[in-house]
């Protein structure tokens, strides 16, 4: 989904009222200890942010930053009864200036896994600050609010999945609805904050679909049923949420499962209620049994505002070195990269590669992309020497290396969604990327950071005893 910045305005207020605001929060900000909870009273100062918030919608009133963190009322961590949900409970969190970076990491000892923790780390500073921890369970799909101030994921223990929401401070964890014996993933949260899409299927009998959850009213409902069937096999289909296009519209790609190449693109219109079917989808992009891409070698991502949709694809059983067995399992050049009218509509071609597999395509600002190049097969030798991290003009010039791979540490962009600020910080001057080892066990793991000017990445915390950490994105405090 992408977006729209929005430039706050300094309000000015009057005397009297300045006055008494000096006087409540006046006094510098407490600075947090590495690895220590993140537990201020209420009578800390936040430091005011004055950085536009990102991902809001064109149609959405900008409002002045917030100036005074608010205690959280009580909050709870229970289940709501089976098939329903609970309504978000909020307070506004004042951020501060630096930017700083969130990560999850889970804690493994030997082979016995331990629980997982969401961290942030302090650029400026280089404090890391814990979170929320929670004990003998996975975090999965975390994300971070357009505002900055929240943090939405899944806790799961077993079978037990939590749909989980804690403010970035730490306080007012709470969980908002549960999955038992059904999956709970690909979790993706809208800009206004209002709305999250995810997927839930009982493995026994492909019962569920994708359900769209109302943070405002505490409801929630089937959105979308399985879709079954239809090409290139007649396989049962995986309907997976990409992005959100804006705050009622969503991109959801489709494919054969159990694995197979994305065959198509929609657009979920959620304003039109519940049960809905694939036929009811809008297409944007289909692939029809023509193998003209490899897989997993395909990646979309909206543009800033919406009004444009990248397409990145590979070329198929036409890459220089296959003979028609590499369709599966390959990335390599050459590769394209199209665009077309957001909500569907006729594509052009902006830039061609003939060395550059590209995994991954964000629109980061409205003139930049970042790319995530991955050159591998299963099935022959590829050129590695081009894989790392690039840039390019949203027109499609301008192409830039930010980073250059190490052999057998392949690099990552966030996993979890594809907003802005999932990869590049809230300034909009520094990106994060992840690499890991996974060629001898234990794996290590090594988070990094860098400027979009260029330079050497910096790594922040880097670990090889089986524990594994991931970007989710950036905020200020």
């Amino acid at each position: 989904m992408k977006f729209t910045r929005f430039r706050y305005l300094l309000f000015s207020l009057l005397g009297c009222c300045l006055i008494i605001l000096i006087t409540a929060c006046g006094g510098p900000s407490t600075t947090q200890n590495p690895d220590a909870s993140l537990t201020p009273s209420s009578s800390q100062t936040p430091t005011t942010s004055t950085l536009p918030t990102k991902g809001a919608s064109t149609d959405t009133p900008t409002t002045p930053p917030v100036t005074t963190t608010v205690p959280m009322p009580t909050t709870s961590t229970t289940c709501p009864a089976q098939g329903t949900a609970r309504a978000a409970v909020t307070a506004p969190l004042a951020l501060g200036t630096h930017q700083n970076l969130v990560y999850v990491v889970k804690q493994y000892q030997g082979a016995t896994f331990l629980g997982s923790t969401l961290k942030r780390y302090d650029v400026s500073t280089g404090n890391k600050t814990e979170i929320v921890t929670v004990n003998g369970a996975v975090i999965d799909y975390p994300q971070i609010s357009a505002d900055g101030q929240w943090l939405l994921f899944v806790a799961s223990v077993g079978q037990q999945h939590k749909l989980q929401m804690v403010r970035m401070d730490g306080h007012g964890l709470q969980t908002l609805y549960c999955a038992s014996n059904m999956s709970l993933d690909n979790v993706l949260w809208s800009s206004n904050q209002k709305l999250a899409i995810f997927s839930s299927v009982n493995p026994n009998n492909n019962q569920g679909g994708l359900y769209l959850l109302n943070l405002d009213t505490g409801t929630v409902q089937l959105e979308l049923k399985p879709a079954n069937g239809g090409p290139p096999l007649n396989l049962e289909r995986i309907s997976t949420p990409v992005t959100w296009l804006d705050n009622t519209h969503i991109y959801v790609s489709f494919g054969p499962a159990p694995i197979g190449p994305i065959d198509m693109l929609g657009i979920l219109d959620t304003s039109r209620g519940p049960n809905q079917q694939m036929s009811d989808l809008t297409t944007v992009f289909q692939d029809k049994v023509s193998q003209s891409f490899n897989y997993p070698c395909w990646d979309a991502d909206s543009s800033y505002d919406g009004s444009t949709l990248f397409l990145n694809q590979c070329s198929g059983i036409s890459a220089p070195n296959c003979s028609g067995d590499c369709l599966l399992g390959t990335r390599e050049g050459p590769s394209t990269i199209n665009t077309e009218p957001g909500t569907g509509g006729s594509q052009q071609t902006i830039f061609t590669s003939q060395t550059l597999g590209i995994a991954a395509i964000r629109a980061i600002s409205p003139s930049t992309l970042l790319l995530q190049v991955e050159n591998f097969s299963m099935n022959h030798q590829v050129d590695t020497s081009q894989n790392g991290l690039w840039k390019v003009n949203t027109d499609g010039t301008g192409l830039t290396r930010l980073t250059t791979e190490a052999n057998g540490n392949p690099t990552s962009l966030c996993p979890y969604t594809q907003t802005p600020w999932s990869n590049v910080s809230r300034d909009d001057r520094l990106y994060a990327f992840e690499t890991n080892n996974t060629g001898t066990y234990p794996y290590t793991y090594t988070l990094f950071y860098a400027s979009l000017n260029g330079g050497s990445p910096t790594s922040f915390v880097s670990i090889s005893d089986g524990t594994q950490l991931t970007i989710v994105g950036w905020t200020t405090m």
